[in-house]
């Protein structure tokens, strides 16, 4: 699974894909359906939303969900429904991804924070908080995003890095809907700082995506800068 995100995070699907399923084969094989929903979890939403492919990451969730309340897990069950609401946001389905974002707190009040499961050792408040942040982004709940996403920024050290350039982008995105453009180059001009510190080209596409959005407003002193700082990203 680690060589499924390296490689998702390079931009190197093929290989992503080819290791996550590997990852749910072996968990499947070890007869650990906790961590074989694990697997699917982390296949659906760091390569399968990454590429697109929205409603694939669904089907899969759903084949992780069984799994994880098999197991008798809470705290997989709120992992699986957050990676589901942030699908079903893409998706643009506002119901299922709400209802899940409900299945998420539902299975905290009576989780342990995962303390059984050494790899949801990083599902932290922060972590949690950034997700639904991102969730009620795509579904145009500005407020509680923003709320959301700024819970998750303060509650991280700055070696939280990966986490941080995604949030900053997420809150970026939040101004661009709220037409402040300065303070959307910003956020996208530090997201992209972190995104070049760590050499990744999924977090420097993010921000190339960002500055897309921002077209319309090309010639303004913001976005000039945020074109400058871009351009010294060509080779990641």
């Amino acid at each position: 699974m680690e060589a499924g995100l390296v490689c998702c995070d390079q931009r190197w699907f093929s290989a992503s894909r080819s290791y996550y399923r590997l990852a749910s084969e072996l968990a499947k094989e070890a007869g650990v359906p906790l961590l074989e929903a694990f697997a699917l979890g982390s296949f659906s939403s760091n390569l399968l939303t990454e590429v697109g492919d929205r409603a694939g990451a669904v089907s899969l969730l759903g084949r992780a969900r069984t799994l994880a309340a098999r197991g008798g897990s809470p705290i997989t069950e709120a992992y699986i429904a957050a990676a589901e609401a942030e699908a079903q946001a893409k998706l643009g389905d506002a119901d299922a991804a709400l209802q899940a974002l409900d299945q998420v707190d539902g299975a905290l009040d009576h989780s342990e924070d995962g303390k059984d499961l050494p790899w949801l050792y990083w599902f932290d408040p922060g972590v949690r908080a950034g997700w639904k942040g991102q969730s009620y982004l795509r579904l145009g709940r500005l407020g509680d995003a923003e709320a959301l996403l700024a819970s998750a920024l303060s509650s991280w050290d700055p070696s939280f890095v990966r986490d941080r350039a995604i949030i900053l982008v997420d809150l970026a995105s939040a101004r661009l809907r709220q037409k402040e453009i300065d303070e959307c180059c910003r956020l996208a001009g530090e997201a992209l700082e972190v995104s070049i510190a760590t050499a990744s080209p999924r977090l420097v596409q993010r921000v190339r995506d960002l500055r897309f959005e921002l077209q319309p407003w090309s010639g303004s002193s913001g976005v000039k800068v945020l074109d400058e700082q871009l351009a010294t990203a060509v080779w990641v």
